[in-house]
């Protein structure tokens, strides 16, 4: 596994101006929707919400827009594409209540990089009748 990071210069002065108190919030809610049989999430399908899920906020910078471009060129199953720890720290964090919901407040305004992730599994029962019998 190769793992690489952006050679942009993380600037924590003013990623931490940017995480400073604000008047701003973020409210939102964590769903999917599970995928058809031809691979796409019908529009009307259930939603299926992410309880008790962490969040992610991050501000979007200079450095940060040099990551996520790395990201989509370069990463794949055999190379990771990190943030260094002094980057990813400069963040804030939540967690969804009962119904998937999240609130970031206090944000000052700005451009921002939300982050959760979800796993889903669905199982299936079914009955099926493989045939008669008479005698």
């Amino acid at each position: 596994m190769t793992i690489i990071y952006p050679k942009e210069k993380f600037n924590k002065e003013a990623s931490e101006n940017h995480l400073a108190e604000g008047t701003s919030g973020i409210k939102g809610v964590l769903f999917t929707k599970e995928k058809s049989l031809f691979g796409f999430k019908a529009p009307l399908a259930t939603k299926i919400y992410g309880i008790n899920k962490s969040v992610l906020l991050f501000p979007v910078s200079d450095y940060f827009k040099s990551w996520y471009e790395l990201r989509s060129k370069k990463e794949n199953k055999k190379t990771r594409v990190y943030m260094s720890d002094e980057a990813f720290a400069q963040r804030f964090e939540t967690t969804t209540d009962n119904f998937g919901r999240f609130n970031f407040e206090k944000l000052k305004p700005g451009k921002y990089f939300l982050q959760a992730f979800m796993e889903l599994t669905i199982t299936y029962n079914k009955e099926v009748n493989t045939g008669t019998g008479y005698t």
